[in-house]
């Protein structure tokens, strides 16, 4: 899907253009279901002064965004098994 956005809104899956005062953006997202992953490719033309090429590439784990925003921790199964165990004999 393409979606046009205005500069400074969040981006969708799929491609997305955004023009700014001084150029333009192109950027490219999807979502890989297997990792849980949010993949963002990005190229922008500054042209202000003198022409600038910029690319930049992303990727952030969707359940790490998750747990960090609410101040929460993964923790391993074998952990609290441990801690259960230990609960248990006291």
């Amino acid at each position: 899907m393409i979606h046009y956005n205005s500069q400074g809104q969040p981006f969708h899956i799929g491609l997305n253009i955004s023009r700014a005062r001084s150029g333009f953006v192109v950027a490219w997202v999807w979502y890989d279901v297997d990792r849980y992953e949010l993949t963002l490719r990005r190229f922008r033309v500054r042209l202000h002064m003198r022409p600038w090429f910029l690319w930049s590439f992303t990727r952030s784990s969707v359940i790490d965004d998750y747990l960090s925003l609410r101040n929460l921790v993964l923790v391993n199964d074998s952990a609290l098994e441990d801690t259960n165990a230990v609960e248990a004999t006291t």
